[in-house]
């Protein structure tokens, strides 16, 4: 049973608990390792406990569909070649589900007749760090608040007057984890949190780097198809035709917009290809990078957010994705806003050490770069840019279009064309 395991790392030493889960994990599979090295031309020993293929090194800081599409070439020749099923992997992720949990997966998934499936991430969640935070602080603001017998602070009072709460919830199915759905002034749902003994050191030093706090991500619970908007950081391919399609991105003064793997599987999901949705396999750990901390990653995000809704509709328009850019810049403008002022009610209510002071610094300082570069955004100056973007879409589409689709889908009872190693009898 052959897995093979493509990724993009700055370090192997951030993807050796990833490697070493799922050899742990998956004992009866044959996996491969296949690395993409970025930001360091060549690799100095040590490698991690396991074997791994680094199948390509570079000393730039390779843009995130670049790197895909290295990584999506790379596996389509290797499982055109040797066979199996392949795995798209990002390097902050740690295995947790018992081989027997994704055999059945994998059984399914074939019997279905999927080219192409993403599994869902535990932990940490996929998203800019800045959307992590505000209704985390808000959660913990609340329930500070009323918990307490005696007025904290004024300010505090006055800023939650702005706000209406539902009653705080226990179920997970309830929340959102991303501000831009869940940080509301009208109807906001609290988390139940008990903020007696609360540790602002580790809570603060999480909301620096955008890991989950209060709010964990929910997880489907079964296999379901697909439509091509869900997040590709840990994607399955059966059909290795479908890494054809290009992950694409919008270039304009200086940003590169994000959601390429969004954007590939839309396109995937227009051309016919069959996509599935799959339980989490992985933990997200968001980790420091050279990408953790800036404002790139966010603005990106917003350009990235903005081409998703244009591409998932049945004709892209410039109109609709200018609408989309100024509707997130509005909303993450507001949010960042509201998230300082949250920051500078925190010295007030509670006793935070030096470091947790210098942290709140730094990320309010971010957030007014942040602001001040949203502002800046000329969308019509985009256009040419977008139009530039729609083209390499269409050239893309045009190139996979050529070979053929569904016809080539994975079933547990037909001699696949690139061998069956990997079907669970």
């Amino acid at each position: 049973m052959r897995l093979h395991i493509v990724l993009a790392t700055t370090d192997t030493h951030i993807a050796a608990p990833l490697i070493d889960s799922m050899f742990e994990y998956l004992p009866n599979w044959n996996l491969s390792f296949h690395v993409l090295l970025i930001g360091q031309k060549y690799y100095s020993p040590p490698l991690p406990h396991h074997p791994i293929q680094i199948f390509h090194s570079t000393s730039d800081n390779l843009s995130i569909h670049t790197s895909r599409n290295l990584c999506q070439n790379h596996l389509r020749q290797t499982l055109m070649e040797r066979g199996g099923v392949g795995l798209v992997l990002d390097d902050d992720l740690q295995w947790f589900l018992s081989e027997e949990r994704f055999n059945q997966m994998v059984h399914e998934l074939v019997e279905n007749r999927c080219d192409m499936a993403f599994s869902a991430l535990a932990g940490d969640p996929p998203i800019p760090k800045e959307y992590t935070r505000a209704s985390a602080l808000l959660d913990v603001l609340v329930n500070y608040s009323r918990n307490c017998a005696t007025p904290v602070y004024p300010e505090l009072d006055q800023f939650l007057e702005q706000f209406t709460f539902l009653e705080n919830s226990t179920d997970i199915a309830e929340w959102e984890h991303h501000d831009f759905y869940a940080f509301k002034k009208d109807g906001f749902l609290p988390v139940h949190l008990e903020t007696e003994h609360w540790n602002w050191l580790k809570f603060i030093e999480a909301l620096w780097i955008g890991k989950k706090t209060t709010r964990p991500v929910k997880l489907p619970d079964r296999i379901l198809p697909a439509t091509g908007r869900e997040r590709g950081g840990a994607t399955l391919i059966f059909n290795p035709l479908v890494l054809q399609i290009k992950n694409t991105a919008l270039h304009w003064n200086g940003w590169v917009s994000r959601r390429s793997d969004m954007l590939m599987a839309i396109a995937a999901y227009k051309q016919g290809y069959c996509l599935h949705q799959t339980p989490a396999m992985l933990m997200h750990n968001r980790v420091f990078t050279f990408d953790t901390q800036g404002t790139k990653k966010s603005v990106g995000d917003i350009l990235g957010y903005a081409l998703v809704e244009n591409y998932s509709r049945e004709k892209p328009d410039f109109q609709v994705f200018a609408n989309m850019v100024s509707h997130r810049i509005q909303r993450t403008h507001e949010i960042l806003m509201e998230t300082n002022r949250m920051f500078s009610i925190l010295p007030h209510i509670t006793n935070l050490s030096e470091n947790c002071v210098t942290l709140i610094h730094q990320m309010v300082e971010e957030n007014h770069t942040l602001i001040e570069q949203i502002r800046n955004i000329d969308i019509e100056a985009i256009r040419p840019a977008y139009e530039q973007w729609l083209q390499t879409v269409f050239l893309s589409a045009t190139h996979s279009l050529t070979t053929p689709t569904t016809s080539n889908c994975l079933q547990a009872t037909d001699t696949h064309p690139f061998n069956t190693p990997f079907l669970i009898s």
